[in-house]
């Protein structure tokens, strides 16, 4: 995520919520949806398949820009082929939790497949 230049975009929304705990730190789940349509679809005609694999990675940053947590979920995922339509998967959405102690934080978020 240190480079400008991806190949393809795939769309998301993310946002991480922090709830704070007795002892100094906060409870941050990270939740990212991952649309219908985003990461690529492959149709296996032979096996009568689909498949689709892609990971979900989101990296928090304190105040100097430095990794201080990295969260990720790989989906692989599979369905029968019906017909001749274009496959689709639904919609992914994906849940990760981490704890940090107070203070500044950015996240960045991608999905690559």
């Amino acid at each position: 995520m240190e480079t400008e230049d991806w190949p393809a975009e795939i769309p998301l929304q993310a946002t991480a919520l922090q709830f704070p705990e007795d002892r100094g730190e906060a409870r941050v789940p990270v939740l990212v949806e991952v649309p219908e349509g985003g990461p690529g679809v492959a149709r296996e005609e032979k096996e009568r398949l689909c498949r689709q694999d892609f990971t979900v990675l989101a990296l928090v940053r304190g105040p100097d820009r430095q990794v201080v947590r990295k969260l990720s979920r790989r989906y692989q995922r599979s369905w029968p082929l019906r017909g001749t339509a274009a496959p689709r998967a639904g919609a992914v959405l994906c849940y990760e939790e981490t704890e940090l102690p107070a203070g500044s934080y950015v996240v960045e978020t991608v999905v690559y497949d």
